[in-house]
């Protein structure tokens, strides 16, 4: 049996697209790379504060206006001790500085307080770390333009979130590889328990439970569906804490429980020293 070629004919649009998918050319220069008709860099993190707030590497993988890579891996306590001295040891040195100010003064105790913590945890077993590559990526049609954009990206970061970065300029060929291939360059040392861990939420889908109440959304956007007289593998108790500042909505997440028990026809006993369950009670 013969088989029959079939020839299909590319159109404009085609051969656009194609243009756009594998440019015909890749010029590295010492701040950006051209790609096709397209500027492309990246902004890589140095630095970033000892007490950094949760879910502050989530909201900066959420906006829009640049793309994240990140690459990490671990690393054992013989690597991480030794550069953890180093900056204990320079920590040191910055306050036996006398002209440094009240503000620099406590900003750089707390942060050698951190340090040693670390360290004493990571000696012990209690801690581990991770060597972290973090780089923000931005594109522009203007050469000018992108590199505006970086610097008031390199500003904007530094200001709201206490977190350095740098243009890592005469290495662009290396970090365009690394948009495909792992390219640890960096390492910055993070945390894994005290830290990493609580900026990811990799198991945000944990909170929602096969049948249980609808609480609301978290941090992550994920639907929150509890039961509370569940047993897990993780949660062989049916105790809870509610804990929370003033108003922070204790009493009326208590009495919403409370509801929906009641509306699955369970009986609630409440002990109840204030009577601010009086009116759900009648």
């Amino acid at each position: 049996m013969k088989r029959e070629k079939t020839v299909k004919t590319l159109s404009y649009a085609d051969i656009l697209s194609l243009s756009k998918l594998f440019p015909n050319s890749y010029e590295f220069k010492s701040n950006c790379i051209g790609v096709g008709d397209k500027f492309i860099a990246c902004l890589a993190v140095l630095f970033y504060p000892s007490m950094l707030d949760d879910l502050i590497l989530t909201q900066l993988m959420c906006m829009s206006k640049y793309h994240v890579s990140m690459d990490f891996e671990p690393i054992e306590a013989e690597r991480i001790l030794p550069q953890i001295d180093r900056s204990i040891k320079e920590l040191d040195s910055r306050l036996a500085q006398v002209n440094m100010s009240v503000a620099d003064k406590d900003e750089a105790s707390e942060e050698l307080n951190d340090f040693r913590t670390f360290r004493i945890d990571m000696s012990r077993g209690q801690e581990k770390a991770l060597a972290v590559t973090i780089r923000f990526w931005l594109k522009d049609e203007n050469e000018d333009l992108l590199l505006q954009r970086l610097d008031a990206l390199k500003a904007e970061i530094q200001g709201r979130y206490g977190i350095d970065c740098f243009l890592p300029a005469y290495e662009m060929q290396e970090q365009f590889l690394s948009l495909t291939s792992p390219s640890n360059s960096v390492m910055t040392p993070f945390p894994l328990l005290q830290t990493f861990a609580r900026q990811i939420p990799f198991y945000g889908t944990s909170l929602r439970d096969p049948h249980g109440w609808y609480f609301g959304h978290s941090l992550t956007d994920e639907v929150v569906i509890l039961d509370p007289f569940a047993a897990t593998q993780q949660r062989t108790s049916f105790n809870m804490l509610f804990v929370g500042g003033m108003g922070a909505g204790k009493s009326s997440t208590l009495k919403s429980m409370m509801q929906d028990a009641l509306a699955f026809g369970h009986r609630v006993f409440s002990l109840d020293i204030e009577g601010e369950q009086r009116v759900l009670a009648q």
